[in-house]
């Protein structure tokens, strides 16, 4: 059995390891041959150690022998010898010697047993978990090269779809970028012409408010000068008629100071008057008589 399983180890390496999908390479070649040689080795150690066991076995049941053998002649001495005891001693020494080979029987059946015990684990330790390993390592290995490989499909048929997805989004970028621009263009245009309305606003509305400001300044200022000039009229007006009064006055009383004189000369107008009328009357005919 250990032959058999390092012999299917070997032959079945190299096909576990060289699978349809593998990249040869000159590592993988040196690793396999280290492998192959190592299990060679290994089954050569276990067929040496097979043998070694087998012959200790064989000592081991030849001195079984010997010894049943002795323990026979020795029963058969002893029967001689206690041919003359009681029937009873006789039948205690045949039940210790049934009971002598049956332990004799389950010994053997104990060596059978450790042997299938440690023939098992030496096929479990030395020949499984190593061709387990080798097996592991080169599924690892195809898993690998596997991966390898479909990554490497994969880029390759993804590459162009790569390129056409990256010219796509940079066309998209390029016509972002000029939206963008238009749009950011469209509105410093519309915010430089509402800047231009405002400022047009704003100096429409600086030109009002200074012309109200000038207009308001002057309408002040003659504001001021037509009440100074009405204060100063009214000032000349008392002026005036304070100097009527007293120009009135002066005449009023140069009337009154030559007042006697032009009574004295109405009286004499008054008195010549009256001369002439009778001067007349006594001229004229009397028409009623």
């Amino acid at each position: 059995n250990a032959e058999y399983m390092g012999n299917k180890t070997v032959s079945h390496s190299p096909r576990l390891i060289h699978s349809p999908e593998d990249v040869p390479s000159a590592t993988a070649d040196v690793i396999v041959n280290r492998m192959q040689e190592r299990s060679k080795a290994v089954g050569d150690r276990r067929a040496e150690a097979e043998k070694r066991r087998r012959a200790k076995d064989a000592e081991k049941l030849e001195k079984l022998r010997q010894e049943q053998d002795q323990h026979r002649a020795e029963a058969e001495r002893l029967k001689k010898e206690v041919a003359d005891r009681k029937h009873q001693e006789r039948i205690a020494e045949l039940r210790k010697k049934k009971e002598r080979e049956k332990r004799e029987v389950e010994l053997n059946q104990q060596l059978i047993v450790a042997d299938t015990h440690y023939r098992e684990r030496l096929i479990r330790t030395k020949v499984w978990f190593p061709w387990r390993q080798v097996v592991e390592v080169s599924k690892l290995k195809e898993e690998n090269a596997s991966k390898h490989y479909e990554g490497i499909l994969v880029r390759k048929c993804f590459s162009d779809w790569f390129e056409d997805v990256r010219n796509i989004w940079k066309q998209k970028v390029n016509a972002a970028d000029d939206f963008y621009s238009n749009v950011l263009l469209r509105r410093c245009f519309k915010a430089w012409s509402r800047h231009k309305q405002i400022t047009r606003i704003q100096y429409s509305m600086a030109v009002r408010h200074h012309n109200y400001r000038i207009k308001t300044k002057y309408f002040n200022e003659l504001r001021r000068y037509s009440v100074d000039e009405a204060l100063r009229y009214w000032d000349n007006v008392g002026v005036a008629k304070h100097h009527y009064k007293v120009s009135l006055l002066r005449r009023c009383l140069k009337s009154w100071i030559k007042l006697p004189d032009i009574e004295r000369l109405e009286r004499e107008r008054e008195t010549r008057r009256q001369n002439m009328r009778k001067t007349v009357i006594s001229l004229l005919p009397d028409f009623n008589g």
